[in-house]
């Protein structure tokens, strides 16, 4: 039996327990994809924020709809070919039901 991927990781946690130097990616269903640094996400909404509650409020910029992924990464640039850099190495999360749109 092949391996399974892990189950994706239930987020209740508040930022301040994230390391500060991985960054949150995104998909959309549209395609789009966007890494923000955990230090943004810190400044923008504080280090107490609880990480479902962000994940529930992200909308794509191009089409409006919620995240169809999230995963902790630990560098935007891993694996790139080029780059040097070892592979990212990712923490996938699971998505709380998304907010109504405001």
């Amino acid at each position: 039996m092949p391996d399974a991927d892990p189950p994706p990781f239930v987020p209740d946690v508040t930022l301040d327990l994230v390391d500060a130097g991985w960054w949150l990616e995104l998909r959309c269903a549209c395609g789009r994809m966007t890494q923000v640094p955990h230090r943004l996400l810190a400044r923008a909404h504080g280090p107490r924020a609880r990480v479902p509650g962000l994940l529930a409020r992200f909308r794509c910029r191009t089409c409006g709809g919620p995240p169809v992924s999230a995963e902790w990464i630990d560098n935007p640039a891993g694996g790139a070919p080029g780059s040097g850099y070892p592979p990212k190495r990712r923490v996938p999360l699971r998505l709380p039901p998304s907010a109504p749109p405001h």
